[in-house]
């Protein structure tokens, strides 16, 4: 693993007090539930009185959650095996171009190494995309979108293998629509796919939001790595500032209608910050660093988000810079609808969303 910058982990993420923490932790939330479970039958009493049932108890049940594994530093394994997804599977290996490893990647502390991705919503897109990339009839070729999607879990928690990962670009797929969702690698879709740069459509949910903006800056400041840019970019509920500013939110009002909290902040914020480089610098921090985007941007936030006033925020610096930019505002949903929706009872203000960020795509291009 590479050596981050990282404060020594807490005290409770160690043995002997990593079971006794976690003991207490769980006591303490099941006592809790029963109080839960009756409250939030009243909806007034629930976090956000719009809110089902179903989605106030589960945003209660993730909060804790969250910060329970972030407290245990338990970070979720990405193995480079083929699991269910079979075929679907790829394993994307380092570009030999070393070109491609420049600016903040030349950090002594940043390896590449392989990684895997896989394909949405199954083998048809798969057959879809290589008969169109290989038929010389360009009135037959699909003009539809690939996506390249990068998922949230703040760097170290969730994979792309779990349902809730897949939800929001299967979602994606049917709405836009495309002929298939990658979870991972532009540099594959280019240069082994044989997939041209103006049917990419780069989305991120969460910290994939953050990664997908540091990808468009990458290739707009480091065009000798010979990648063309993406036709457009869609960001969910994208992490912007990892300061320590930005990632201490559990004291902003209406703490209890988001699940996000400052335990997973700051563990995914030192994770992804390479050693010797602050966390204000410009590939770590895009809230901070506001330019003029040559690709249209799309972006969404639960309006009850910890992270929405800074969204709103870069969105309007972003747009006084020159770039084509759009908000669309998720009335009282929590952060990355895109993600949670289905298994939260949200899956109709999360197509709503996705369907607006159509309208989008169909004004700008």
């Amino acid at each position: 693993m590479p050596e981050y910058w990282d404060p020594e982990q807490p005290l409770v993420a160690r043995q002997p007090w990593k079971l006794l923490y976690s003991f207490c932790f769980i006591v303490s939330v099941v006592a809790r539930l029963p109080i839960w479970a009756l409250s939030y039958t009243i909806p007034w009493l629930r976090p956000v009185p719009s809110w089902s049932y179903k989605t106030a108890l589960t945003v209660s049940l993730w909060r804790q959650g969250f910060r329970f594994l972030s407290n245990i530093r338990f970070r979720t394994a990405q193995p480079l095996e083929p699991g269910s997804e079979k075929d679907l599977f790829v394993e994307l290996k380092p570009t030999a171009d070393l070109k491609a490893y420049t600016g903040l990647l030349e950090n002594p502390s940043v390896q590449p190494t392989s990684v895997g991705g896989f394909w949405l919503p199954s083998l048809e897109c798969l057959s879809t995309i290589s008969a169109n990339n290989n038929d010389n009839n360009t009135n037959n070729a699909s003009k539809n979108w690939v996506i390249l999607h990068f998922h949230g879990g703040g760097y170290v928690l969730i994979s792309p293998r779990v349902p809730t990962t897949q939800q929001g670009p299967k979602q994606l797929c049917e709405e836009l629509p495309a002929d298939g969702a990658l979870l991972t690698a532009y540099n594959y879709l280019i240069h082994e796919k044989g997939i041209s740069a103006s049917r990419i459509l780069v989305s991120g949910d969460s910290a994939g939001g953050h990664l997908a903006i540091l990808l468009l800056r990458h290739l707009i400041a480091h065009p000798e790595t010979g990648l063309p840019l993406p036709r457009v970019l869609l960001l969910h509920s994208p992490w912007l500032d990892l300061t320590a500013k930005g990632t201490s939110v559990d004291y902003k009002p209406g703490s209890t209608q988001d699940y996000v909290c400052d335990p997973f902040l700051k563990w995914g914020a030192t994770t992804f910050t390479p050693g010797g480089v602050s966390p204000e610098a410009e590939f770590i921090s895009p809230a901070l660093h506001p330019f003029k985007s040559p690709v249209p941007i799309w972006a969404s936030a639960g309006t009850v988000e910890k992270l929405y006033p800074v969204i709103a925020e870069w969105v309007g610096k972003m747009r006084d810079a020159g770039s084509t930019i759009e908000l669309h505002d998720l009335k009282d949903m929590p952060h990355d609808t895109f993600a949670v929706s289905t298994e939260w009872g949200l899956e109709s203000p999360a197509r709503e969303a996705i369907r607006a960020a159509k309208g989008f795509l169909e004004r700008v291009l």
